[in-house]
């Protein structure tokens, strides 16, 4: 990673701070396009990065830049990062973290159509793989004929349940399906024990 060009990029977000808040809090501020297209050009200069920033649940400001699902980018999200401002209050994270949340959440289907999707009900089992996990989750309420659809459900739901970091981390591969094999029935968990387990 380039140390002077990521120097560069927080000397502009320290300056610009109050800026980015007011863009938060107001949707409709001046200064909206100017912020996004600092942001985009800032950080896709290391690579192809996705970044979020805003309140969280507690009303913390957060920034989140994450390597987009990509192990080889998460050493440069990480040392980004490091190098973040510390007297600011913000909660900077190198990857998506996961949420205290309720397991539903929305997305567009095939027909970008928005689909709201429970997975408090949902289970799992786990296999070693190494120092990996192979995960099937076992999840009924899913329209298994849109495979797009599903690998988008599965992928979200990871990011939210276990953070991006433990995703790209300790998952070796994962599927949804509607049913576990008889075979793997006796060996489920409830997905609420999920985090904890790859942990």
């Amino acid at each position: 990673m380039d140390e002077q060009k990521a120097e560069e990029f927080w000397q502009w977000f320290v300056k610009n701070e109050s800026i980015i808040k007011q863009c938060i809090t107001e949707p409709d501020n001046d200064s909206r396009e100017f912020v996004i297209e600092n942001l985009n050009n800032h950080i896709l200069s290391f690579g192809p990065l996705k970044w979020d920033l805003g309140l969280n649940d507690t009303n913390e400001w957060f920034f989140v830049i994450s390597p987009n699902c990509d192990e080889q980018l998460l050493s440069i999200t990480s040392e980004l990062i490091e190098m973040a401002p510390t007297f600011l209050d913000w909660e900077f994270h190198d990857s998506v973290p996961s949420k205290d949340w309720n397991r539903q959440f929305s997305l567009y289907d095939h027909e970008m159509e928005i689909l709201h999707v429970d997975a408090s009900n949902w289970q799992y089992v786990a296999f070693a793989s190494g120092d990996l996990v192979e995960l099937i989750i076992e999840a009924p309420n899913l329209n298994y004929q849109q495979e797009e659809t599903v690998a988008v459900a599965g992928n979200l739901f990871l990011m939210n349940e276990i953070g991006e970091r433990l995703l790209i981390e300790r998952i070796a591969k994962y599927s949804l399906v509607a049913e576990l094999d008889d075979e793997d029935q006796e060996y489920k968990y409830p997905i609420e024990d999920l985090k904890e387990h790859i942990r």
